[in-house]
């Protein structure tokens, strides 16, 4: 058993602790069941492959046992409420921030302060000073004084205002991990104490602020030039992007980015403007470059295959158009994120909206409301779910930056094997290439299988693998992969075969998918695809005529020929 969806059942009580010997169990949904009710057993922390778990609209809530909230924050996608209810109304909040379900602060990143003073009855009082002593483990470090405002002292808490909270910008200089505080309303003591006016949040003890580290985002960005347009606007937009560039607002604000490294990578060429094939070629860019990294290719429109952006899900290749908005939505593809309408655990806000207030640093600051568009469904801004979920899998997934360290990962003579799958599910290869590139090879096994025989029918490599998910794709797939050759093969490769659940598809002799790649000999980037060139000579000429001198010509057929072997 590894899917539960529980969804909209009326049920009614607490969790079965028999859900904990579910060993294999990957995703358990238990929303819209507003008669469920209870702490989540302890017995559930056996789920070791969970991934999602979510229980909005009922009941259920965390317990507060260290282990089992500790489990829970290493889940991808989780939403479940705490059980110990609301410590008082103040929240720290960066891009978003929910009271029932908080989001996690992304450390060294600014974030507001919201205290939300309220009063037991009506009244004329003026709202009156607050006091936010924040603590890093255990010791006092920041003390903010904000001042009071005109009143009346509202009854009740309001988040779609800014001016019915005492608010505070933070630098994020104090948003580090082990961060407490303790909010004093009125710390000289001035209100009448039968307004009810709660003088201290928490009433005891400290507010622990859950702060999250983030491994530094590696961005690689690749600029196309597609060969049948003169139109080379994308270098005007690419040669001065920076982390801080206005084109990556999205990205940083909207996604769990923190510490941010961007590189623009030299222009390639590219004989397709269809954006699933410069997805594939992204692919290919990065697996013969060697990098860990995320890497974006981008061109100005227009461009075919009926989509402005595609992106593996989860992964690290993407194609956009270069808008920022769009970045952000494949980026957070890359993330494991779904679109709101695909994913049957996105909370039940209405029209994939985000649901929570969110809060805009820009030119002095304004609230985000919960009825802007999720990322995910379009421009504008980002759910409380999306954003923890994106938290989750980035912290899950690891470091994944590129060498930069000056040295070179170890190359060898190896193949350059790509290909995927069309819409119906019916595979398909690119032309085999000999290059110079370190391994990058299938980190699973599954469904699909590349195959490489001799002209006896001798098998020389076997790979099994998963095809990648390509969101927004309509079922197409692609891969990359560098494998390292064996001398032998220069004389013994005679096909290369894809077979998966759509069929097969072989490359030989007399294969005749022309295809010339170019590569920089001195920095080893690849610098262009040229598709169906009639020779090597005639793709050296074209990438003379484009502009594009002293680069090495990689050229195939299907098969590589004896000369690619030599080269």
């Amino acid at each position: 058993m590894q899917f539960l969806y529980f969804s909209l059942n009326d049920f009614e009580g607490p969790v079965p602790p028999e859900f904990g010997n579910l060993a294999n169990l990957r995703d358990l949904s238990l929303t819209s069941n507003a008669r469920m009710s209870g702490a989540l057993p302890l017995e559930l922390t056996n789920l070791t492959q969970l991934e999602t778990i979510v229980a909005h609209d009922t009941g259920i809530c965390a317990p507060s046992d260290t282990a089992f909230l500790s489990w829970l924050d290493r889940i991808p996608a989780a939403r479940i409420a705490r059980c110990e209810g609301e410590q008082g109304m103040a929240y720290l909040t960066q891009a978003t921030q929910s009271l029932e379900y908080p989001v996690p602060l992304v450390a060294n990143e600014e974030a507001l302060l919201r205290v939300f003073v309220t009063a037991a009855r009506s009244n004329d009082e003026d709202i009156p000073p607050v006091r936010a002593t924040f603590y890093r483990d255990g010791t006092q470090w920041l003390v903010v004084d904000i001042a009071g405002k005109p009143g009346p002292i509202p009854t009740v808490s309001d988040e779609r205002k800014l001016g019915s909270s005492a608010n505070a910008w933070i630098s994020g200089d104090y948003v580090v991990p082990g961060l407490e505080m303790v909010i004093d309303v009125d710390p000289e003591g001035m209100l009448d104490p039968a307004l009810g006016v709660q003088r201290r949040i928490p009433a005891t003890g400290r507010m622990e602020v859950d702060v999250e580290t983030t491994s530094v985002f590696d961005l690689t960005v690749i600029p196309f030039l597609w060969t049948e347009s003169s139109d080379s606007s994308i270098l005007d937009i690419t040669n001065a992007l920076a982390a801080n560039s206005d084109l990556l607002f999205e990205t940083r604000t909207l996604l769990p980015v923190a510490d941010f490294d961007v590189t623009v990578h030299s222009p390639v060429l590219s004989s397709s403007n269809n954006v699933y094939d410069l997805l594939s070629e992204t692919a290919a860019i990065r697996a013969m470059e060697g990098a860990s990294g995320h890497y974006m290719g981008t061109m100005t429109t227009p461009v075919t295959g009926g989509a402005r952006g595609v992106a593996e899900r989860p992964g690290r290749v993407s194609f956009s158009i270069p808008v920022g908005w769009i970045m952000a939505h494949e980026l957070g593809h890359n993330m494991s994120l779904r679109h709101p309408w695909e994913n049957p655990s996105y909370p039940s806000y209405p029209d994939g909206f985000t649901g929570a207030w969110g809060y805009d640093f820009r030119d002095g600051g304004r609230l985000v409301p919960p009825w802007k568009n999720d990322i995910m469904l379009g421009c504008c801004w980002i759910s409380d779910f999306h954003f923890t979920q994106a938290l989750r899998f980035r912290q899950s997934e690891g470091a994944g930056r590129s060498d930069r360290s000056g040295h070179r990962l170890s190359q060898s003579t190896s193949l350059l094997l790509w290909g995927g799958i069309d819409s119906d599910s019916v595979p398909f290869l690119e032309p085999t290439f000999v290059v110079d590139a370190p391994a990058t090879l299938p980190n699973s096994t599954g469904d699909n299988r590349l195959t490489g025989h001799s002209d006896t029918g001798t098998e020389l490599f076997s790979l099994s693998f998963d095809m990648p998910e390509i969101a927004d794709g309509d079922g197409r797939s692609s891969f990359a992969f560098i494998l390292p050759a064996r001398e032998a093969w220069e004389k013994t490769l005679a096909t290369v075969t894809l077979t998966g659940p759509g069929g097969s598809v072989t490359l030989d002799g007399d294969s005749e998918l022309s295809m010339a790649i170019l590569r920089d000999p001195l920095t080893g980037q690849v610098r262009g695809f040229l598709r169906d060139p009639p020779t090597a000579t005639q793709a050296a000429a074209d990438a003379q005529v484009t502009g594009a001198h002293g680069l090495e010509v990689l050229f195939s057929r299907g098969i590589p020929d004896a000369d690619a072997w030599r080269r």
